[in-house]
């Protein structure tokens, strides 16, 4: 009698506002039991999720002998054959084959950094979590802004000398320029003011260049933010 195990897998990626996605339902084995072919033996047939058992080229036959079963290896489409207790990876997962079953036990961001189940990891300006619900493990990875060693999520703002700047999902962005000596009034670019005497300006200068200029009849300030796409 031949017994069939099915290896269960789910993979879905998902492209879109600078997130990617990618799931993975863990696995779990199943085969049907049945007489013998000769000698009281049987054999066990294991093929990938969704091929059939005749494709002799992504099978593997396991002889089954007075009822023993050994230790079943884990087959996985486009990832190879892979002995009980071996770990492997495919895609941002990273596998362990417990007798058959393929069990994801971390998640490999596209840098090759190993994030533990159940955790976060940041690199320079990308989030990486591995998140596990119920019996799926989902590996996302979003982008942040990273500005003077310290990394922001998308919508945050805040001040880096006489700038304010907001973070976006296509990078950081200028918002405006805080008044000299002030410490929450904003000029937006291309405002002007006049305080005290002085002309304070925020120019914009194009695309990611804004410049603060403080005039007066005696001096000028000038100070210039430039931020690279």
């Amino acid at each position: 009698m031949i017994r069939k195990l099915v290896i269960d897998l789910l993979l879905l990626a998902l492209l879109a506002n600078g997130q990617f996605m990618s799931s993975h339902s863990r696995s779990f084995s199943s085969f049907s039991t049945g007489g013998g072919v000769t000698d009281g033996d049987s054999k066990i047939i294991l093929t990938p999720h969704g091929m059939s058992q005749d494709d002799e080229e992504n099978r593997i036959v396991i002889p089954v002998h007075d009822g023993f079963i050994p230790p079943l290896p884990c087959m996985m489409a486009n990832a190879g054959t892979h002995e009980h207790g071996s770990t492997f990876t495919k895609n941002n997962f990273h596998y362990q084959c417990n007798n058959g079953t393929a069990e994801v036990i971390a998640c490999i961001s596209d840098d090759g950094a190993v994030v533990q189940l159940g955790r976060t990891y940041v690199n320079q300006g990308v989030r990486h979590k591995c998140n596990v619900q119920g019996d799926s493990v989902t590996y996302e990875q979003e982008a942040m802004c990273f500005e003077n060693g310290i990394h922001y999520e998308i919508g945050d703002s805040f001040r880096n000398g006489s700038f304010k700047l907001t973070c976006r999902k296509e990078g950081i962005v200028i918002e405006g320029c805080y008044l000299q000596n002030s410490l929450n009034t904003i000029l937006m670019p291309g405002e002007s003011r006049i305080v005290d005497g002085k002309r304070h300006e925020c120019q914009d200068m194009g695309p990611g260049k804004v410049r603060y200029t403080v005039k007066s009849r005696t001096f000028q300030v000038v100070i210039t933010k430039l931020i690279f796409a």
